[in-house]
């Protein structure tokens, strides 16, 4: 999962005109519709995906899965689709609650469609202010990044830690620190060994080609609506620096190419925080049920300074998978691994591209 940009149709809504638009009787105006669907899209999806569709009658949000953008080989169970549209089920949420309006969610609303995946349904006009906390995590939105460079040497304070458990718990999910010395290795070494077997595998890597993005290869005036773009990859050497190794996505080469490892790269001693995040099943409520946490938990992050990339490569193989529940002993089942830190002095911030509204939602 990648990080975001602030679409410039949001930068742009005037403040003023979404207040009163939000306290009018009946169903919420056509742009208020846009700009929360608008906020949705901008969470986090397994390759920048963005695997989701919306439509409305004004009155309620269904969210469908968009089976097109599924990865049909690394993601067959839809597993990872899930945990992406759960994360947009998130955001679409805050942003209806910036609004003024409380939100019921209904999973899973028509057992005769397995893709209609939530029914989003705003409460009444009358004004209910977010709270802090909430406004707080939606401004962060705009701000939330997945973080690929060298963490500083500081651990996570350990009230952050404190608001990143309760955050996940409000979704219905647990967080558990990987902390301990034996463990730590246990789970560096599954990261390290299905990261080498996912590198291997052909078929994965076709399929990450297939979603990877080169801005410089593109028509003059034309912009990218999807994927993991070149400007987005890691620097040379940042995906096997430290102990825990991160997905490479230099899927070309290009990167390596372009610049050699850093001597403090090449030296780095990082070795940051990790968390599982987990839910008591693993059906497709408790995916999207994980992707809401995840959400929850990067924007908590992210107002706290913080930062956090994944460590997902044993999650998605079988046996790896199991052998992390076994390592971790957690009471379900492990859906996200996380790496998180504070961001350090060499931090590259990028944006990832986003379909247009028009795309993804629709209207009857």
């Amino acid at each position: 999962m990648m990080g975001a940009g602030r679409p410039r149709a949001v930068a742009l809504f005037p403040l003023s005109k979404m207040a009163e638009a939000a306290e009018a009787d009946g169903p919420l105006a056509d742009e208020l519709i846009r700009h929360v669907v608008t906020v949705a899209a901008v969470a986090p999806s397994v390759y920048n995906t963005q695997p989701w569709r919306f439509r409305t009658d004004g009155y309620v949000i269904d969210l469908f899965a968009d089976r097109g953008r599924q990865l049909h080989y690394m993601d067959a169970p839809g597993r990872l689709l899930a945990l992406s549209c759960g994360a947009a089920l998130h955001h679409l949420r805050l942003a209806i609650r910036g609004l003024g309006r409380d939100v019921e969610v209904q999973f899973l609303p028509d057992p005769r469609d397995p893709e209609h995946l939530a029914r989003v349904v705003p409460g009444p006009a009358e004004a209910h202010a977010p709270t802090a906390g909430e406004w707080a995590l939606l401004q962060a939105v705009w701000e939330r990044r997945s973080y690929r460079d060298t963490f500083a040497s500081r651990r996570l304070s350990r009230s952050l830690v404190v608001d990143l458990d309760e955050a996940v718990a409000a979704e219905g999910c647990g967080l558990r620190a990987v902390e301990r010395p034996g463990e730590r290795d246990d789970v560096a070494h599954l990261v390290a060994d299905a990261d080498r077997q996912f590198a291997a595998d052909e078929r994965a890597q076709e399929e990450l080609r297939s979603w990877s993005r080169l801005e410089d290869a593109l028509p003059p005036g034309q912009q990218l609506q999807d994927g993991i773009p070149r400007s987005a990859v890691a620097r040379a050497g940042m995906a096997s620096a430290g102990v825990f190794r991160q997905r490479d996505f230099d899927v070309d080469g290009s990167i390596a190419a372009a610049s050699a490892p850093s001597p403090e790269t090449a030296e780095d001693p990082e070795n940051p925080d990790v968390a599982a995040l987990f839910t008591p099943g693993d059906g497709m409520e408790d995916w999207l049920a994980a992707g809401a946490g995840l959400s929850a938990l990067l924007l908590t992050a992210t107002c706290a300074g913080a930062a956090a990339s994944l460590l997902n490569q044993p999650l998605d193989q079988t046996v790896p998978r199991v052998r992390v529940n076994e390592v971790l002993h957690v009471p379900g089942f492990v859906q996200v691994l996380l790496r998180l830190g504070y961001p350090g002095a060499a931090a590259r911030p990028f944006l990832t591209p986003r379909r247009p509204v028009e795309d993804i939602l629709s209207w009857g």
